[in-house]
């Protein structure tokens, strides 16, 4: 599968090239190696300061038995530290395993839609299909989680993520219609 094929897949049919040249910008950044810190999500990272903050606060609120003042703030952390927990651990649940290139490959494939067809239906195969094409075009593995598996069910979580519309890629994609041939 290469892009060309997936801009095919997406206008069901054959492609305008600025969709072609738009789905090479966005590759770049889909291609990205996923060891990158940047794509460290926010929960992700909030989870880990939270989990270490929650493992030693009640060291530091043991002072008190020694005489130490500790602040009320430090005591209202402390009961709020698990719940923040759940709530981060829920989103994690939710997320599209932390990796920011899936919600923007989801994001690019639907305004894609949105902007060759005036709509885009979230939970369209040909739609998810185009997801798992560009995220496999952009030398990533497949997201099946087993041999067999049918990978356009993962991407529906990533759909539902970006279904409020991602007015940067759209304007990428408008940037690509009008004047393809500056950027």
């Amino acid at each position: 599968m290469n892009l060309h094929d997936v801009a095919k897949r997406l206008a069901d049919g054959d492609p305008p090239q600025w969709l072609v040249q738009a789905l090479e910008e966005f590759a770049d950044l889909i291609r990205q190696p996923r060891s990158d810190p940047e794509t460290d999500t926010i929960e992700r990272k909030l989870d880990r300061y939270a989990e270490y903050i929650q493992r030693w606060l009640p060291l530091y609120l043991r002072l008190e038995d020694y005489g130490f003042q500790v602040p009320t703030c430090v005591h209202d952390l402390d009961g709020h530290l698990e719940e923040l927990r759940q709530h981060l651990a829920k989103e994690l649940t939710h997320s599209t395993n932390g990796d920011p290139r899936r919600k923007l490959c989801a994001a690019v494939c639907a305004e894609s839609r949105r902007f060759l067809h005036g709509h885009v239906e979230l939970h369209s195969l040909n739609l998810r299909q185009a997801c798992e094409d560009l995220w496999q075009a952009c030398d990533n593995p497949t997201t099946a989680k087993a041999v067999g598996a049918d990978a356009r069910d993962n991407w529906r979580r990533c759909l539902e993520d970006v279904a409020a519309g991602d007015e940067w890629v759209r304007s990428r994609l408008e940037l690509y219609k009008t004047s393809p041939k500056i950027i």
